[in-house]
């Protein structure tokens, strides 16, 4: 394994099982990003589509979502740091409650909301936003812009989920509105669809009842024997989020779960990336303390809000400590 071949390896998207062995098909694009070939025109746009956290097995996603790291952060090797582009870090501020109090007063808020209304019960509605950081390169000089991504997925009542993911907004370093070589406001991004049965849709099952089964769960999932960490179960819950809409008695669950997780900690009050208030709380992934996964519940309902991924250690040269590497908010 050569040094870029490693530091794709390296590069964490917002979600995944890591330990897993790639699929073939992950297997095949990493192995596209890794040849000598000269990049072209094709590869910035692909690099730009396939990047962002998509509706799809833990495995792919983690060689298809760390394109835009690996491209944006290693091989441009840009002059000026590109992760000035990547969104600021949350400003936090302190909440007294210990982390089993604050959260099982959370899910009693969500377990007694009411259900999420849909004007159509045949199918529900998600909506979200992330990020994707876009590095472009005219032979000489490298730019580097965040390029915000709206997510419309569709779950029919069998569970085939349609999605769509459309450009929103793009800014550069300093917050300013860039529209020069990145996708317009508005253009699609990519379109997917997974009908049932599909390896893509593995949520199958509903959430057990007892929170404490909640890990065994996304094992059982991901088809594997190790239980995941509160780290794991952040993202595995991200996924499960992307592919259906939780009940209320499901969200309650799993912020029980979360309650009980000595591995959780407390962050404090923030303002998330739509501008909601929120209670982050945050979790170091044990095989690789380098990166945190922050969970967001919204203070007054209970109601998980968005997640994020955060590097937090000192062994890279590409990425600062702290900083953003990735987030996904649903609109609710």
């Amino acid at each position: 394994m050569d040094e870029l071949e490693r530091r794709i390896r390296m590069a964490r998207p917002v979600s995944g099982y890591r330990t897993l062995p790639l699929t073939d098909r992950a297997e095949k694009e990493l192995a596209g990003l890794v040849s000598t070939r000269p990049l072209t025109a094709a590869d910035h746009r692909r690099a730009r589509l396939t990047a962002p956290s998509r509706l799809m097995p833990l495995a792919v996603a983690t060689a298809a979502a760390v394109v835009v790291i690996a491209l944006g952060l290693t091989l441009y090797l840009p002059t000026a740091p590109t992760y000035a582009a990547t969104p600021p870090l949350l400003e936090v501020s302190p909440v007294p409650q210990p982390r089993e109090e604050l959260l099982m007063g959370l899910s009693q808020k969500v377990r007694l909301g009411t259900e999420t209304p849909t004007p159509d019960p045949e199918v529900t509605k998600i909506s979200a936003v992330a990020w994707s950081l876009v590095v472009m390169s005219d032979g000489e000089h490298q730019t580097a812009n965040v390029v915000n991504l709206d997510y419309d997925i569709t779950v029919q009542s069998d569970g085939a989920v349609h999605q769509i993911v459309k450009a929103g907004p793009s800014v550069d370093a300093d917050g300013r509105s860039v529209t020069e070589g990145v996708p317009a406001v508005g253009e699609l991004i990519s379109e997917d669809e997974w009908a049932v049965g599909s390896p893509e849709l593995r949520f199958t099952e509903p959430l057990p009842s007892e929170s404490h089964q909640i890990p065994a769960y996304f094992a059982k999932t991901y088809e594997t024997t190790e239980l995941p960490d509160a780290a794991l179960v952040i993202n595995s819950v991200a996924d499960l989020m992307r592919q259906r809409q939780l009940s209320s008695t499901e969200e309650a669950t799993v912020l029980e779960y979360f309650a009980h997780e000595g591995g959780l900690k407390v962050v404090g009050a923030v303002t998330d990336r739509l501008g909601r208030d929120a209670i982050a709380f945050s979790a170091a992934h044990e095989d690789d303390p380098s990166y945190e996964e922050y969970l967001l519940v919204a203070p007054d309902s209970g109601q998980i809000l968005a997640v994020e991924t955060h590097y937090i250690a000192q062994g890279r040269d590409d990425i600062p400590s702290p900083s953003v590497t990735g987030y996904f908010a649903w609109r609710r």
